[in-house]
């Protein structure tokens, strides 16, 4: 079976030597065809075969009678009909304007016999996902945000402890991209959602989106192509989980009516930057028991002015929980260093839980990746609010407010030094070798018991 890495090397190739379009142009309709190409297998399968769709466009793509390009058009317009999906129709009807830039010929033909031989082993519903996941990051990264799997990983296990056995929840991503946080966080903690709402103010993104969470399987949500700040402040849904990652880096400023609309325990400002309003509108549509998890470049920790303003009024009414600085080079879009917020409003907590993950990493090529054993390493130390030397500590909000109210991560642990780092790194290989002197031990024994000879001692 041909791998994902070989059918994404091989599109990328054939677009780029024979497309007018670029590979990122391209990327939307590729991801349209394919999902054309799998719900026509369901509708199939569904039918006992006797509608089979995806051969009809083979047939009409490859017969002399019609150009290749209104052939393929038709058949995406038709797309949500065929699945009885009003939004998939829409995605659909943008992306065939796109493909009005491609000129006539023999291109989309080619291109969509490319695609059916590619992807005639992926009929199975865990194959197409892997599939189009794999290339939805492969060229994420370069025209749209997305979320690594182990930060959602992270994001998910770290939800999966705070909830528990909790069920009938709601998850609510305000800022969601393509989704792809919010479906990590929704595939760790299926059992415990009943429906997703989603919000993305880039109209690509929000088709993207729509597009994954259908490859994906997933009918309860809500997903709308409209910025959520834009409303009046209050808001008028409260939810009992958020994730988020907002655009980072936006240069404009939210006029929020902060005299009138917000509560009084926050700063009275005629002017929020986006960071800051992307937190305090979570806040404000968490439920009391609620937990948000923001995204936010490490900036926000120490911003002066009204950064520092906002930071005082969450840690005076008690609604941050703990603060886990990232490493550096972690996402595909950008190489800056950010961190995750946890918010959970308590009555009684003084202190905020600072772990400094800034060293947790694994380099594969220009990207970090964190691996399971740190992520599980981050959660132990969040689970039982626990200070671990070099990794983690509960400060007290005195500390912090002696601080100026400044979050960085290492102003509060300390990385462990080089000969900290490798007096660790002996005792792991120590550890190794004892293992594996005691396995080898046990089968010397072996051969001992059956020749009647004394045992080595383990």
């Amino acid at each position: 079976m041909i791998n994902f890495r070989t059918i994404a090397r091989q599109l990328t190739l054939f677009i780029r030597q024979k497309s007018p379009l670029t590979v990122e142009e391209m990327c939307p309709i590729t991801l349209s065809v394919l999902c054309y190409r799998f719900a026509t297998y369901d509708v199939a399968l569904v039918t006992d075969e006797r509608e089979d769709y995806w051969n009809e466009l083979i047939g009409s793509v490859v017969g002399e009678n019609a150009e290749p390009k209104y052939v393929l058009q038709s058949a995406l317009l038709t797309g949500g009909t065929l699945f009885r999906d009003k939004e998939v129709f829409e995605v659909y009807d943008r992306v065939v304007q796109v493909m009005s830039r491609l000129p006539k010929g023999d291109f989309c033909k080619e291109y969509v016999l490319l695609i059916d031989e590619l992807t005639k082993d992926y009929c199975s519903p865990a194959r197409r996902v892997g599939l189009f996941n794999y290339i939805m990051g492969l060229h994420g990264g370069r025209y749209i945000e997305t979320v690594p799997r182990d930060v959602g990983t992270l994001v998910g296990t770290l939800l999966r402890r705070i909830l528990g056995f909790k069920d009938g929840l709601q998850l609510y991503d305000p800022a969601c991209g393509v989704a792809s946080l919010a479906l990590m966080a929704w595939e760790r903690n299926n059992v415990r959602f009943d429906r997703m709402t989603l919000r993305e103010v880039s109209t690509l993104q929000a088709d993207m989106a729509r597009l994954s969470m259908f490859v994906n399987g997933i009918s309860q949500y809500d997903l709308k192509n409209e910025d959520f700040l834009r409303d009046e402040w209050a808001p008028k849904e409260r939810y009992d989980v958020i994730v988020s990652m907002p655009a980072w880096g936006l240069r404009r400023r939210i006029d929020a009516p902060l005299r009138n609309g917000l509560p009084l325990r926050y700063p009275e400002f005629d002017e929020v930057p986006y960071d800051y309003a992307c937190i305090l509108r979570g806040l404000e549509s968490l439920t009391d028991d609620g937990v948000m998890i923001m995204a936010m470049p490490m900036g926000v920790l120490q911003q002066q002015g009204f950064g520092e303003a906002v930071r005082r009024e969450i840690i005076a009414h008690n609604d941050l929980r703990a603060v886990i600085g990232m490493p550096v080079n972690m996402l595909y879009s950008t190489s800056v260093a950010f961190a995750l917020m946890v918010f959970q409003h308590s009555e009684s907590r003084k202190e905020v839980l600072i772990i400094n993950a800034k060293d947790m990493f694994e380099g594969y090529g220009r990207l970090s990746r964190m691996g399971y054993h740190d992520q599980q390493r981050i959660v132990h130390a969040f689970s039982g609010n626990r200070t671990i030397e070099g990794l983690s500590r509960v400060v007290s909000h005195e500390e912090i407010a002696h601080n100026n109210f400044n979050l960085m991560p290492s102003n509060y642990v300390s990385a462990p030094t080089a000969e900290q780092r490798n007096i660790a790194e002996k005792i792991k290989e120590i550890n190794e070798l004892t293992a594996q002197m005691r396995s080898v031990t046990r089968e010397h024994n072996e051969y001992l018991r059956q020749l009647g000879l004394p045992e080595l001692e383990v």
